[in-house]
Formats: structure tokens, C-alpha cells, sequence
């Protein structure tokens, strides 16, 4: 179930329904609290709540929290490009399903929901150097949720974001939602929880030309390991960021069987970067990764 759709600004988190309000887009660098936000960290979980006696207050907190886990893995971002170029608008899809025999209704603060959306996004470059950086957007979103019974509801959103730079082969994205509100209402029932958290998207983007390598990228990846010309450096990655997705194995086995055989230093920089990223491991030299390798295949084969 998808709402009505709506105009917005050219720029910014773009909702196609709904209305929007944006406050505030900054970034912040390196190890800011905002990376902690990603799809984890301590919530504040409930919020102020009416007087009760202490035992039924105690059993509010304790469904609260119950309902807010449960909530909060139901609830998602769905991207709709797995994969896509730099110059993309990143497009995903806020998806609320609820799994309970109840209609669950998020209940707005004063003002309406604001919408904490946090991308953190990591530059890898071809030779294996890079960065990671934090963007946070705050939303006001006045319309309500109300979601029924075993129902899935969504609300479809894009942004644009600045990608590129010298020598990069890959920006992998993580987005992340924190929505804040005023509590949630279960069938009659009103449960003091200040904040939900959405499960993270995972997007990796590409410079211009990636579309080529996607058709096989196992073949183009074994095609760029040797070439020793500088328009294969991006390729290497890229070719073996497609290839992990679906035979990651396989693509890891290649790569390592490549060490030996780099035509040229960048070569093998580029090798190592991409065994860096397929396998999130991070070894010195080639000696090095292929003794991981080796131990890697003898405790499978336990």
C-alpha cells in the first residue's frame, strides 16, 4: 500500500507521497557518533509514560521493548537498485509490515515524526585506500501509520547524494531510519515507545561503464586481473564486487589464484583491494593472503 503521491523539492529526501519537511542535511567525518546510529546502538526506548503502580508500569516497559524489537525487524529499507552509477538518485522504499494479530498505529508527536535518516558511506578506491563519511537528514513527516493486521504498508523516498572522485571504484551505502514519535497503539492498547528503528539497506555504486562488467562480471573480472593498462584498475573492483554477490567463492578463489600472475604493481594493488572488500579481511602482502586462503579452504574441508 502506497500513498498518494505529492510534489517536493528537486533536492533533499524526496518522498513520492505524503509531505516533507526538511530540516537538516550536514555531514560529519571519520568516527562521528552518527556512525554508531547505522542499523544499531542503544535506542531510548520508551517514552514518558502515565503513573501507574510500579508493577504495571514494569510490564508496560517490558512490552514496550518486546513489541519495539519486533517492530523494528519488521520494518525496513528496501532499495531499489541493489546496484547502480554514481550519478544515480538513490531510490528506496520504507517498508512497515506488521506481524502481529493487531492493527499497530504509530502515534506523532506534537508536530508530526521526525525521520533521523543516516547514510554512512565508504569510499574504496582502486588501489585499496579511502575514507568513510556520515550524512544525517532530519524529516518532519506528518502523516500517521496506521498499519492492520498481517498488512504491509510502504512509502517510497529517493535522494541524491555526492559520489565520485579520483580513482574511486565503488561507494558502498548503508542507510539507516531512526523515526522518533510519541508512543505506539496496540489493538486498545498505548505502549510508551519514543523511537523506532528501521533494519538498514546496504547500495553499492559505480563509475560510469560498470553496466559492461555486470553481464559476467566472474569472465570480466578474470579479464581485468591481467591486464596491466590503467582503464583496468576501477575494473578490478568493480568486476569483483558483482561477481561476490553471487558466487562470492568463486570470485575470492580467482582473485587469489591472480596474486602470482599481476602483470604490474597496480595490478597487484588492485587484486588486494578487491580480496579486501570481497572477503573483509585485510592482509599485508600477497604471501599473507594466500596463506588465509589456504587455511580458509583446509577448515572447510574439516
Amino acid at each position: 500500500m502506497t500513498r498518494s503521491e505529492g510534489k517536493y523539492p528537486a533536492s533533499g529526501f524526496i518522498p513520492t507521497g505524503g509531505f516533507l519537511l526538511l530540516i537538516s542535511l550536514f555531514p560529519a567525518c571519520g568516527s562521528s557518533p552518527v556512525d554508531s546510529e547505522v542499523g544499531g546502538g542503544n535506542d531510548s526506548v520508551v517514552a514518558a509514560a502515565p503513573k501507574y503502580d510500579s508493577a504495571t508500569a514494569n510490564l508496560m516497559l517490558l512490552q514496550a521493548s518486546s513489541i519495539r524489537r519486533i517492530l523494528s525487524t519488521n520494518f525496513s529499507l528496501v532499495p531499489r537498485h541493489e546496484f547502480q552509477g554514481f550519478s544515480q538518485a538513490v531510490e528506496f522504499r520504507l517498508s512497515l509490515h506488521n506481524p502481529l494479530a493487531q492493527t499497530v498505529e504509530l502515534i506523532a508527536p506534537e508536530g508530526g515524526f521526525r525521520f533521523e535518516f543516516i547514510t554512512r558511506k565508504r569510499r574504496w578506491r582502486w588501489d585499496g585506500a579511502g575514507e568513510m563519511v556520515s550524512v544525517k537528514a532530519q524529516t518532519i513527516f506528518p502523516e500517521p501509520f496506521r498499519i492492520p493486521p498481517g498488512d504491509t504498508i510502504g512509502e517510497e523516498w529517493k535522494f541524491n547524494l555526492e559520489l565520485g572522485g579520483s580513482g574511486t571504484a565503488i561507494w558502498e551505502l548503508e542507510l539507516g531510519l531512526l523515526v522518533h514519535l510519541s508512543g505506539v497503539r496496540i489493538g486498545e492498547r498505548v505502549l510508551p515507545i519514543s523511537s523506532l528503528r528501521f533494519t538498514s539497506a546496504r547500495i553499492l555504486a559505480f563509475p560510469p561503464g560498470w553496466q559492461a562488467l555486470s553481464t559476467d562480471p566472474l569472465k570480466a573480472l578474470r579479464q581485468a586481473v591481467v591486464l596491466p593498462q590503467p582503464e583496468a584498475d576501477r575494473q578490478v573492483l568493480v568486476a569483483a564486487a558483482l561477481a561476490a554477490a553471487e558466487q562470492p567463492e568463486q570470485c575470492m578463489e580467482l582473485l587469489v589464484g591472480s596474486l602470482d600472475g599481476a602483470p604490474n604493481i597496480e595490478r597487484l594493488r588492485s587484486i588486494k583491494a578487491a580480496l579486501e572488500f570481497v572477503s573483509g579481511e585485510r592482509h599485508q602482502n600477497r604471501k599473507s593472503w594466500q596463506e588465509w586462503w589456504r587455511q580458509r579452504q583446509n577448515s572447510h574441508s574439516d
